[in-house]
């Protein structure tokens, strides 16, 4: 499923360390991932619509956050 493997890039960016020599603890990173499920017949654009919308929730949420559109909720 599209959120396990969302999960585990998650999980790869948590683990990061980013160490830069003026500092002296290293630079954590999280993301927040929107998932939209390609429709049968759908253009690209309306595709990259809602996963873009589906991420600007998750941002919203709190980021370091999934979320699904809610259009593919339904489906589930």
């Amino acid at each position: 499923m599209a959120t396990d493997v969302a999960e585990r890039g998650m999980n790869a960016i948590r683990n990061l360390e980013v160490l830069f020599t003026e500092m002296e603890q290293p630079i954590r990173m999280t993301a927040s991932m929107g998932i939209a499920r390609l429709r049968m017949g759908e253009t690209a654009s309306s595709w990259v619509e809602r996963a873009d919308r589906a991420l600007y929730q998750a941002k919203n949420g709190g980021r370091d956050r999934i979320e699904v559109d809610s259009f593919d909720l339904g489906d589930a």
